[in-house]
């Protein structure tokens, strides 16, 4: 499949509905708006056109790192080499800003997603507890607690 990338933008936000609740499109278009400073890059890959895949770095929250977060493929079009092929155009735009180490924290219980990091030559570094606000089963707002890995590589 070729893929092309972009950043996101704002005019994106509405065709992301598969990556999340509106209380995530909320914090992605947050991030989208601080990417205008510097300090973020979101990314969206595209397939024909569509977006395909998103994700940012943010290259504050740990000085000397690049912190990927927020990678999403759509669910249909897992498996096919969309994930890997994202993560190195994120570390290629990394290393074009001269930061060589990437670090990113993913739920223990993802293991498709632990098992695509380690085959791309991510560690595991330590461990991190990540909160987050979700819609519950009855449309509340609710606080999401989870255990995550932190995972580090050289560039």
């Amino acid at each position: 499949m070729d893929l092309t990338y972009r950043d996101l933008t704002l005019a994106d936000i509405p065709a992301l509905g598969w990556s999340g609740s509106s209380l995530h499109l909320e914090y992605i278009a947050n991030r989208v708006n601080l990417s205008s400073a510097g300090d973020v890059e979101t990314v969206a890959a595209l397939a024909d056109g569509e977006i395909v895949a998103k994700g940012e770095i943010d290259y504050k929250r740990y000085p000397g790192f690049a912190t990927i977060a927020m990678v999403n493929v759509k669910d249909e079009l897992q498996g096919k080499g969309i994930g890997t092929s994202f993560f190195q155009e994120l570390e290629r735009r990394s290393i074009t800003r001269g930061v060589l180490k990437a670090r990113l924290h993913v739920e223990r219980t993802n293991e498709r997603a632990v098992q695509l990091y380690l085959k791309l030559g991510y560690k595991v570094t330590g461990e991190i507890v990540e909160t987050w606000e979700q819609f519950d089963s009855a449309g509340n707002i609710e606080t999401y607690t989870a255990i995550c890995d932190v995972m580090e590589k050289d560039l």
